[in-house]
């Protein structure tokens, strides 16, 4: 039996419609599956093989172009089935790009072996010959180390400027501790006095750095050390607050007093009887301290009933007490050096009075 195409295999023409393909398939295929033919087998499968690929238009396309091409007028006997899988035609010049490839590939292998002889038998030199090292030692132009530039601080100048910052914020810490201890209304009371006597204290520290030394860690240094006893005083001050939050009857600081400055008392007149004439804010404040110490001792050594009974009355008589001896010394003196000293004398004769009154309740 000789067959040529995969057409003339389910008897159809070549431009035969899809539907017309798939009957010629079914009848055929009915017709050898129930042959008892010995060759019934072998033309089921080129049956199914052509139909597989005249069903598929691509296929199809690819077979019709590939006929074109390499159909000729000698049939073709079918030695075996042909494989199930997809059809791939062969390519036409396919031949020629393997030859040409395979040219190539020997070129380029003589090429190589030529390259391996030649380079083996020392005709671009030696190779294991190791590269010279540039010569230095004709070199003149060598750099110079840069010598580090001279700021002129000793080694003495900034250690003594490094311990003057930590005494510095020593200090600060401390202040701030007896800041942050005292009772919200007291801070309020006092921050715009605070205030102004750090910017007094920093701005008095610096002049008297400036006036003193010329470099600027000098000035650094001094403005520290200035500062430090300053703040330590002032912080010893405002622990008298937190005193006076604790007992009672402590008399409050007044917020205008300021102790930044430090003016001479007059020389004391025998003929003049004002004690506010010959004493220094500081000396009455050291009276007025020690009279408030006493009554507070006093104070405490009474019972808890009777803190309790006399509170609001011992209130009232320190604020009485605060507002007449304020008055008295804005009325009769006209600078603050006079009023805080005239203050200061005007309150003590009084606590002492009350503290007179507070041993009959003990």
């Amino acid at each position: 039996m000789t067959l040529q195409t995969y057409y003339d295999i389910l008897g159809v023409s070549a431009n035969a419609a899809p539907e017309v393909i798939h009957a010629a398939y079914q009848t055929l295929a009915r017709k050898y599956t129930h042959s008892t033919s010995p060759e019934a087998g072998q033309m089921a499968a080129l049956i199914k093989q052509a139909y597989d690929v005249l069903s598929d238009p691509v296929r199809r396309s690819d077979y019709d172009a590939w006929l074109r091409l390499n159909q000729t007028n000698q049939p073709v006997t079918p030695v075996a089935p042909m494989p199930t899988a997809a059809y791939h035609p062969p390519k036409k010049g396919s031949s020629a790009a393997a030859w040409i490839i395979g040219v190539l590939v020997v070129l380029l292998a003589v090429a190589g072996l030529a390259y391996y002889l030649v380079s083996s038998t020392g005709f671009f030199g030696n190779k294991d010959e190791p590269v010279q090292p540039i010569d230095t030692s004709a070199q003149t132009n060598t750099l110079k180390p840069v010598s580090p530039i001279d700021n002129g601080i000793t080694a003495e100048q900034q250690n003594a400027r490094n311990q003057a910052h930590a005494d510095y914020l020593a200090a600060v810490n401390r202040i701030n501790a007896v800041w942050n201890s005292l009772p919200k209304n007291t801070r309020n009371a006092l921050r715009d006095e605070q205030r102004a006597i750090n910017a007094a204290r920093e701005a008095n520290c610096q002049a008297q750095a400036v006036s003193e030394y010329s470099s600027p860690i000098e000035i650094e240094t001094a403005r520290y050390r200035c500062e430090v006893p300053l703040m330590d005083e002032r912080t010893n001050e405002l622990r008298v607050y937190i005193q006076s939050e604790r007992n009672a009857p402590v008399y409050d600081e007044p917020s205008d007093y300021d102790v930044s400055y430090d003016e001479p008392s007059e020389s004391h007149d025998d003929s003049y009887d004002d004690p506010v004439s010959y004493t220094k804010p500081a000396e009455a404040r050291a009276m007025y301290d020690e009279a408030v110490a006493n009554i507070n001792a006093i104070w405490n050594s009474l019972s808890d009933e009777t803190r309790n009974a006399l509170r609001d009355e011992q209130r009232a008589i320190n604020a009485a007490r605060e507002a007449g001896c304020k008055a008295y010394a804005r009325n009769n003196y006209s600078t603050k050096y006079e009023q805080d000293t005239a203050r200061y004398l005007c309150e003590v004769p009084e606590l002492n009075d009350r503290a007179a009154q507070l041993q009959e309740y003990e």
